[in-house]
């Protein structure tokens, strides 16, 4: 969504840009997401703007009525499905 403008997040910088999202940028926004996670992300092709929007649905941002109206789309949406999708662990018992 070239141009598109949104609230920032605390913390964080505006992300306004359609700049393809590096690894660095990924692991300064998204925090502690495990390393599947950041290069699924990275193999989409994610800018930042749709890096920004999928972060702050995953965050909650926005009410129930804007998020009905104008749901994530394209790689927007994929980024937070990987985002939101709980991930199994081989962990020995």
């Amino acid at each position: 969504m070239a141009g598109e403008n949104r609230a920032t997040l605390p913390g964080e910088k505006a992300m306004t840009s359609d700049r393809t999202a590096t690894r660095r940028d990924i692991e300064e926004l998204a925090g502690g997401i495990e390393a599947v996670q950041k290069a699924e992300i990275m193999a989409l092709g994610t800018t930042l703007s749709e890096l920004g929007q999928a972060l702050a649905w995953a965050a909650g941002e926005g009410d129930a009525t804007d998020r009905d109206r104008l749901p994530l789309a394209g790689r927007a949406a994929q980024v937070h499905r990987i985002l939101t999708l709980p991930f199994a662990f081989d962990e020995e018992e």
